[in-house]
């Protein structure tokens, strides 16, 4: 199966991003392409593909593919077109099986591995989130945006400039509420580790196949990656216990990174506030993690939230 992952990027990409390309480098069999104004030379690996286009650019090309006039003033509005990426970008599609779209703050483990169930089943959808979705590419498939959900329909969404999370809410007009509707079954099993921007120490958002959530209790944990896998690895009552997931999402959160050539690095630990490329004994980092009583993301992350569900009830 031949896969593409889109993900657009306008502005400076993230100090990290080259830990980010080293991990789509051991994913030979998935194909990235990256929309971008950022001119900075980066170790872009052979399958990933960069296209240099301004963001005005592309939102020309977005509203090129409708009849109505779309609002889309930012890149952070994107999260409601991510959906129509397989409908608007298909010259860049023609030959995948395949097309998805991800987030730049990932490192990507096996996600071949991950992957294979829902792809040997034949999903028309796998995952539900923002950070990674992936749709079967056909004509019917990449136009279910347009289906409504209660009566709800995209072009409302694209009307407005307001954020709708087209791309991942459960319950109201989005693509996973759409198939849901519709009776089109969806792959719903979690391969990612959703990393909390909400408290400084390393917290899972761990999902059910009901894609119901919850936040892990304060952990000390920090993720290796190593020859094209990402784990976990933190202390359970004593015990050294480690995980592996298709990919982890880090959002919003700043870095500090090593800054060398990362051609031969095979392996690399990430750490709440570093990413280091350096040799290190994992258990005396476990054993000597800097912890934080206050954070200052959390209450911008608070504020922002209480914002959200106010805009909602008032568009209610």
């Amino acid at each position: 199966m031949k896969i593409a992952l889109i993900c657009p990027y306008f502005g400076k990409m993230p100090n990290y991003f080259n830990y980010v390309l080293k991990s789509c480098e051991f994913n030979p069999d998935i194909n990235w392409i990256i929309f971008t104004d950022d001119r900075e030379k980066f170790n872009y690996p052979k399958n990933v593909k960069v296209i240099y286009m301004s963001f005005t650019k592309f939102r020309e090309l977005i509203q090129s593919k409708f009849d109505f006039n779309i609002r889309l003033e930012t890149p952070y509005k994107l999260c409601d077109y991510k959906p129509v990426y397989g409908f608007v970008l298909e010259e860049y599609l023609e030959g995948f099986d395949y097309w998805g779209h991800c987030d730049i703050d990932c490192i990507f483990g096996d996600l071949k591995s991950f992957l294979s169930e829902p792809l040997i089943k034949g999903y028309d959808k796998i995952c539900y989130l923002g950070h990674l979705t992936i749709y079967k590419n056909n004509s019917e498939n990449n136009q279910r945006f347009k289906l409504t959900y209660e009566g709800n329909s995209y072009k409302d969404i694209f009307s407005e400039d307001k954020i709708y999370v087209f791309d991942e809410d459960l319950h109201k007009l989005s693509m996973n509420t759409i198939y849901k509707e519709h009776n089109y079954d969806f792959y719903k099993k979690p391969i990612f580790g959703d990393i909390s921007c909400l408290y400084y120490d390393f917290r899972l958002y761990v999902y059910d196949d009901n894609c119901e959530y919850r936040l892990e209790k304060k952990s000390n944990q920090i993720f290796k990656w190593e020859n094209g896998k990402v784990f976990s690895i933190k202390y359970n009552e004593g015990i050294l216990e480690s995980n592996e997931f298709g990919y982890i999402h880090f959002q919003k959160r700043t870095m500090k990174v090593d800054h060398g050539d990362l051609h031969s690095v095979k392996e690399f630990i990430i750490k709440p506030n570093n990413i280091s490329s350096e040799k290190i004994n994992v258990i005396n980092i476990l054993n000597n993690q800097e912890k934080k009583l206050i954070y200052a993301p959390f209450f911008k992350q608070k504020i922002k939230a209480l914002k959200y569900k106010l805009s909602r009830l008032i568009g209610d």
